[in-house]
């Protein structure tokens, strides 16, 4: 049984019919209410400049505006009011502004930078918090997330450095190996069997023939640091 692909949908057709979500999916348009609709429709109209805003707002540090002036003899609101927009269902604010409606964290973002991201994250997660210091562009989000993978590689590279230098040096010399040997009074017999190796390998490091092992000279300064600890054992 063979089955036949169906031609991929236009890029303008998706469009039409559907809004991508953030989330990784699609969310129909001729579904959704008019209020969720309005929401995503925000992020796609052109911002009104960051001049134009200062024209008739201020900043409250809280994450709202305070008007300044009133857009004509008719317009709405009044010189000193709050505007704070009114929250919607997702959790965002939405104001409007000269006849639109705009999300309230972005002409924030506006008010203080003049170019918003199409983008913007709150750091707090909390929608309802427009302060200009909770929001910051998903670009600055991730190179939030690069700075501190960078740190953290630092940081090991940092202990991993710190491990190395506590560590004594692996190096032994057969001298170096006979004088621990002696030191720790042990014969090269019971000395191999302890290693469960051959007594030809140890003759064989103590006469140069072959390189001393780095995990076997490791274990020998150690005993010979802690002769305590070797007695006890």
């Amino acid at each position: 049984m063979t089955t036949t692909r169906r031609p991929l949908h236009s890029e303008e057709i998706l469009r039409e019919f559907f809004a991508y979500d953030s989330g990784g999916f699609f969310i129909r348009l001729d579904t959704i209410t008019q209020e969720r609709q309005t929401i995503m429709t925000t992020t796609r109209k052109p911002m009104p400049s960051k001049e134009l805003l200062r024209e008739f707002f201020e900043y409250h540090g809280d994450g709202y505006f305070i008007r300044i002036k009133r857009a004509g003899r008719r317009g709405k609101g009044l010189v000193g009011e709050e505007v704070r927009g009114h929250k919607c269902s997702s959790g965002y604010r939405v104001m409007g502004f000269q006849g639109r409606q705009f999300l309230l964290h972005r002409l924030i973002y506006q008010f203080h930078h003049g170019n918003c991201p199409n983008e913007l994250d709150h750091i707090n997660r909390d929608k309802d918090d427009s302060r200009i210091e909770n929001l910051r562009s998903a670009r600055d989000k991730d190179d939030s997330r690069i700075e501190n993978l960078r740190s953290a590689r630092d940081k090991d590279d940092s202990r991993i450095e710190n491990l190395r230098s506590a560590i004594p040096m692996t190096h032994m010399t057969p001298k170096e190996l006979e004088n621990c040997l002696e030191k720790l009074d042990i014969s090269n017999e019971e000395f191999a069997q302890v290693l469960d190796v051959s007594k030809a390998a140890v003759r064989s490091w103590l006469v140069g023939d072959r390189k001393v092992p780095a995990t076997v000279a490791k274990l020998v300064k150690f005993f010979n640091n802690f002769p305590k600890m070797l007695s006890e054992f």
